[in-house]
């Protein structure tokens, strides 16, 4: 375990008391603080306290499997030290002039700060857009049948993307379930402003969601997803896990089984779910390229 003296360091907390000790909290380096994932892109946090004990000759020890340090000051107190409130705003780390235990989520959107990637995201002013990176991971943060994989229709076992965050990325792998990664089958990832996926021996490349790629990769997991529907209907047969997706498809199976053949119902589903991922990338995507957000029922157009 190592010990080490450190003069500035930060805590992931919310609410706080001046007579907290020291050694009652998680600590994370400045340089810990920006390379902690929430999920795939975000930090775990974007809003932290900076706690300075430069002077005071404070050790702080880490387990080696541990992201946190811990402070080895068990008679100091919050009050005992100089803090500062913190906030990942525009791609960087700056002091907030608040106090240190006011509610600095409150000040920043008063401010005129947005979170405009959700809770971990980071903060941005007005005028300032996430990056074409940063949104289209954003994007793939949502798993659906129609934005991922979910059944490798090469291999017939489940499907899945899991993030890569020391290589940017995320990697694709399947499995005999949906949460048992067998084997890494390919990858996501954004060079520039193009999205690059690479799955078994077939690649994707594009930009926009009116892309030939786009489309095709959209179709190729809504496929994958209906074979193993149509494999395993009920879901006791099936090792996905329940979820909203499908639970609808399921309510709509009963009722295309009332009407017409059940794969020539899906098979007709399968534009329509080209036409929701389109609609959701595109409002992703809206701000970056100054376009209006579409409205909810543009896709069943």
């Amino acid at each position: 375990m190592p010990y080490k003296i450190q003069n500035k360091m930060y805590v992931l907390s919310g609410g706080l008391s001046p007579d907290d000790n020291l050694s009652d909290f998680r600590y994370f380096t400045k340089y810990g603080l920006g390379r902690v994932p929430r999920g795939y892109i975000h930090r775990i946090f974007d809003i932290a306290l900076e706690v300075d004990v430069t002077g005071l000759n404070i050790e702080f020890d880490r387990y080696e499997t541990d992201a946190y340090w811990t402070c080895c000051d068990h008679e100091r107190c919050l009050k005992d030290v100089k803090l500062t409130r913190v906030a990942y705003i525009d791609g960087k780390w700056r002091k907030l002039d608040i106090d240190p235990y006011a509610d600095a989520y409150d000040w920043l959107k008063k401010q005129g700060y947005h979170d405009k990637l959700g809770y971990g995201g980071g903060w941005f002013s007005k005028d300032n857009c996430p990056s074409y990176k940063e949104l289209v991971y954003e994007y793939f943060n949502y798993k659906g049948r129609n934005h991922s994989p979910e059944w490798d229709t090469k291999t017939k076992l489940y499907a899945g993307i899991i993030a890569d965050y020391k290589h940017d990325q995320f990697k694709i792998y399947n499995g005999d379930s949906p949460n048992f990664i067998q084997k890494y089958v390919g990858n996501i990832r954004v060079e520039g402003e193009t999205v690059i996926i690479k799955m078994h021996d077939d690649e994707y490349k594009f930009h926009r969601e009116t892309d030939e790629d786009f489309i095709r990769w959209t179709k190729m997991c809504v496929e994958g997803y209906n074979e193993e529907f149509l494999m395993h209907v009920n879901d006791e047969d099936s090792k996905r896990d329940e979820s909203e997706n499908r639970e609808h498809a399921k309510d709509a199976a009963e009722r295309a089984e009332k009407e017409e053949d059940l794969k020539k119902f899906l098979d007709e589903r399968i534009d329509f779910e080209v036409r929701l991922s389109q609609h959701n990338f595109q409002n992703k995507l809206a701000e970056y390229f100054k376009e209006e957000r579409r409205g909810p029922q543009w896709y069943k157009k």
